[in-house]
């Protein structure tokens, strides 16, 4: 991989990092994922008149990944609201290859490779276990347990 693709992959980690702590911090989970959208659409802006508009046949491919977009971040918020950072980060960012793999072999057919599909297999477990780690520590804390924690 060149050394340019693994700068643009760093530098978008960081904002996806960066726009989660600005969510989280915020005291409205939701008008900060609000300003986040609007913000990332004003710098569309200035772009979109410097690119040629995509196919007919692409349009109902961008509608359906707004959509999912809209959920995503009504969801994000909803967590971010709900439970702490780390708990609804690592639930975020756990679930969605898993959810990918699920997407990919159901509609369009494609499978993973052996080592995609172990990974895709773990990932519920990992989750699993994540969830029983944080009701065992809410639980000897005396802190509210979250509605999503299960009850061992």
């Amino acid at each position: 991989m060149s050394l340019e693709i693994i700068v643009i992959m760093l530098v978008a980690a960081c904002l996806h990092a960066s726009w989660n702590v600005v969510i989280k911090g915020g005291s409205n989970p939701f008008y900060e994922t609000g300003l986040n959208v609007l913000g990332g659409g004003m710098g569309v802006v200035f772009i979109l008149p410097f690119l040629p508009l995509p196919d007919a046949g692409i349009w109902p491919f961008l509608l359906c990944s707004m959509c999912c977009h809209a959920v995503y971040y009504l969801c994000m918020a909803a967590a971010y609201r709900q439970s702490e950072m780390t708990y609804a980060y690592t639930l975020m960012r756990g679930t969605t290859p898993l959810f990918t793999a699920v997407g990919m072999a159901a509609w369009v057919s494609i499978f993973p490779l052996p080592a995609g599909s172990a990974s895709s297999a773990s990932a519920p477990e990992c989750l699993f276990w994540r969830a029983r780690t944080c009701a065992m520590a809410r639980s000897t804390s005396g802190a509210p347990r979250p509605p999503w924690a299960l009850p061992w």
